[in-house]
């Protein structure tokens, strides 16, 4: 069973054997140009019926060639019926003098219009299809019939342009219209025409997007056809035009003075009412919108793009000298505007955001805390990709390439404020041309900061230096095994040496000098990690120092002819002054061993057979007392491990 497709291509297409028989007749001219248009046999009427047919077309049958079907407006002198023109069966529009001014002075304005019209064939000027004599003898204007709007019904009516014409953008929408007016106006300067009356009101928008230019009632000639049909400017010797949107040259009835450019100023008093939706001249009296007239510099709003507003304003300016030379610059600047509309919304959008940036920054002088900071580089970024994208879109875009260097200026002040000068050189590295003295400023700053980290990290290093707690561990280490060595030797010496002939200064120098060695080699093996700080370096200097000190005392004690054991109390006295002087300037945990020491030596200057073991335990005790007081560092914590340099 056939699909339903199917079925109907069987029923609509012929076969095509029947299709090549139906044209077999027309073989020879397809196939020599198949290009060309087949037309089918007209109908072949009787004589009779083809002449009552011509004498219908020609009105001839009625004694006119239209028929009035009813009145579509007025104006001041003028008035348009629609008709039906009988000759070509179509609907037309016909312009004729109201009853009262109808006298040779209308009737000849009325035709200038007419001829004026006629001698400019464009697309956006109104054709004029005949011009016929009513029976009063005033002049019958056959115009094409617009069914449409005149353009001031819906210049500022945003709904009903989305309805009719499905524009959701009404600026972009005008701004079309505009064009097409632009080219109307610039077709008739091309031939020689200036129309003197540009208004929303004399702009008919048809309901297919048609856009057409009317009243040319008051527009002249620059030029003289040598025809007399066209008005020419200099004889133009009274004021006309709209008040509303009037040139200042047209206020003096000089027709020498009016030019293309007058019709430059009406086209920018066009774009005026619809940046502003308003005229540009108004007033609650005469003289004042005289006055805004002369003056020709009206406010735009805030809103208005700047590329539009300049237009304008250049379009609008007071001396003709001021203006676009003719109707193409201007044209081409609401082209370039539509060609680059995306970019400049974009642009629109990033310099509202650096609108807020700017407001925020002048509210906050101060420094700003963590949130407020963030939700400004947020917007920085929005408005920075703003403007970007609008460039990326269109690299000519003047607003988004001003933007963004306002935009990096800004931030890079307020980061300058905020003590960061760094974030301050970043921010101007993305200029092309950053302004020289806010350079200077930022350069200053960075190089103060960097003195000043310089400063800090030189503090930071000398704290380091000085830090007792770092490099603790080598330094208990090393001295609870010295300790233990320095204890362990007098009590062996107590068992070995005391009250033998082996008792004397020699072998106390010569056992001072073994656990110098000794101790210069423990400090040799643990070099690295004890010359880190300062506080290391003093200290194995100071123990240094000492053994060095006190074979230096024994070998004097000797010389003075001291006992033993008077020498070994003077070198108690003096571990007691170097532990004394070691707690008061790295650690006052140490000053039990200071004691233990001071006490050892009137202990032993009292019981001198003790001798031996009281030098020991002073020794034990200070080896105990260190490492009661740094032994942590020995067993190091999880948490001590993070902190400390030296813990594996």
């Amino acid at each position: 069973m056939s699909k339903p497709d199917e079925l109907v291509c069987s029923i609509t297409q012929p076969p095509l054997e029947e299709v090549r028989a139906s044209l077999s007749s027309l073989a020879d001219t397809v196939e020599k140009n198949p290009d060309g248009t087949i037309r089918p046999p007209g109908p072949f009427p009787s004589q009779e019926s083809f002449e009552h047919m011509l004498r219908v077309a020609t009105g001839a049958a009625e004694g006119s060639r239209l028929r009035i079907e009813g009145k579509l407006g007025q104006g001041g002198m003028g008035q348009v019926h629609l008709a039906t023109q009988l000759t070509v069966g179509r609907e037309v529009a016909v312009k004729s003098l109201r009853p009262e001014h109808q006298h040779p002075g209308a009737s000849l304005q009325l035709l200038h219009e007419a001829w004026v019209t006629g001698a400019l064939e464009h697309p956006n000027v109104l054709p004029i299809y005949d011009i016929e004599i009513d029976p009063g003898r005033g002049p019958l204007v056959v115009l094409k019939r617009i069914e449409g709007v005149h353009w001031g019904a819906l210049i500022d009516a945003e709904e009903e342009v989305r309805r009719r014409f499905r524009s959701r953008d009404l600026l972009e929408w005008n701004l079309g219209i505009l064009v097409q007016v632009c080219n109307a106006v610039s077709f008739a300067h091309s031939r020689g025409i200036v129309h003197r009356d540009l208004e929303p009101e004399n702009v008919m928008i048809g309901s297919f997007g048609e856009v057409y230019l009317l009243d040319w009632g008051i527009a002249v000639s620059l030029t003289d056809d040598g025809t007399g049909r066209l008005p020419l400017a200099r004889a133009a010797d009274a004021i006309a035009g709209t008040p509303s949107y009037m040139a200042p040259e047209m206020l003096g009835g000089r027709g020498q003075d009016l030019s293309v450019r007058t019709d430059v100023y009406l086209l920018g008093a066009l774009l005026f009412q619809i940046l502003s939706g308003r005229p540009p001249h108004r007033g609650q009296t005469l003289a004042q919108i005289l006055r805004s007239v002369l003056d020709s510099s009206p406010e735009l709003p805030e809103s208005a793009p700047p590329a539009l507003a300049q237009l304008c304003r250049t379009a609008m300016a007071a001396d003709p000298a001021g203006r676009f030379e003719g109707v193409a610059p201007f044209r081409d600047g609401l082209q370039d505007f539509l060609q680059h509309r995306g970019s400049t919304l974009l642009a629109a959008e990033a310099e509202q955001r650096l609108r807020a940036i700017e407001e925020r920054l002048a509210r906050h002088e101060g420094e700003l805390d963590a949130e407020r900071r963030r939700e400004l580089y947020g917007l920085y970024s929005e408005c920075r990709f703003g403007f970007q994208a609008a460039l990326v879109q269109w690299p000519e875009n003047a607003l988004a390439r001003a933007g963004q260097r306002r935009a990096a200026i800004a931030m890079a002040e307020f980061e300058l404020r905020q003590g960061d000068p760094r974030a301050a050189q970043t921010l101007l590295a993305s200029l092309e041309s950053p302004p020289p003295e806010l350079v200077r400023r930022v350069e200053e700053a960075a190089e103060a900061a960097r003195r000043a980290q310089q400063e800090t990290e030189a503090l930071a290093r000398k704290g380091r230096e000085l830090d007792p707690g770092i490099g603790q561990r080598p330094r208990t280490l090393l001295s609870v095994l010295l300790g233990f060595f320095w204890s362990a030797a007098p009590l062996g010496g107590a068992v070995l040496v005391q009250d033998t002939p082996l008792e004397t200064h020699t072998t106390f120098i010569v056992a001072a000098a073994l656990f110098l060695g000794l101790w210069l080699a423990l400090w040799y093996t643990g070099r690295r990690s004890l010359s880190k700080t300062t506080v290391n370096r003093l200290i194995c200097s100071s123990i240094t120092i000492l053994f060095v000190v006190e074979i230096a005392m024994l070998v004097a004690t000797r010389a003075l002819g001291l006992g033993t054991a008077a020498s070994m109390a003077l070198l108690l006295f003096l571990w007691a002054s170097t532990a004394a002087m070691v707690a008061a300037t790295l650690d006052w945990r140490l000053l039990p061993s200071a004691l233990a020491y001071l006490v050892g030596g009137f202990v032993m200057l009292r019981w001198p057979g003790h001798r031996f073991v009281i030098s020991g335990v002073s020794n034990l005790l200070l080896t105990v007392n260190v490492l009661l007081v740094w032994g942590r560092a020995l067993f190091p914590t999880r948490e001590r491990r993070g902190e400390s340099p030296d813990v594996p």
